[in-house]
């Protein structure tokens, strides 16, 4: 998998955004400090999975934020991925939960 970004997107590389989505938890457990937002809910298609790497953000939060079905607003600092070995292109670093 070979990713190309446009100049639009290198133009957000480092800035601080808000992603807007559904939570994607990577563990099994109640309370999470990395996981996917995905612009569509797991609920839509269980097997599907959160979709392709173009709609999803992978977060990394220092506290733990809680599992929720919920639309979510996540803040932090946008950052483009080149090695899309793992299937991730776009990650939120320092991020905390605005709205959930």
């Amino acid at each position: 998998y070979r990713v190309e970004f446009n100049d639009e997107q290198k133009a957000l590389d480092g800035k601080e955004l808000i992603v807007e989505g559904f939570m994607f938890p990577l563990e099994y457990s109640r309370k999470h400090t990395t996981f996917l937002v995905s612009s569509a809910p797991m609920s839509d298609c269980f097997f599907c999975g959160p979709g392709e790497a173009e709609s999803m953000v992978y977060v990394k939060t220092e506290t733990p934020v809680e599992y929720s079905y919920s639309k979510m607003s996540v803040k932090g600092t946008f950052k483009l991925v080149s090695d899309a070995s793992m299937g991730i292109i776009y990650e939120l670093e320092g991020a905390e939960v605005i709205s959930q």
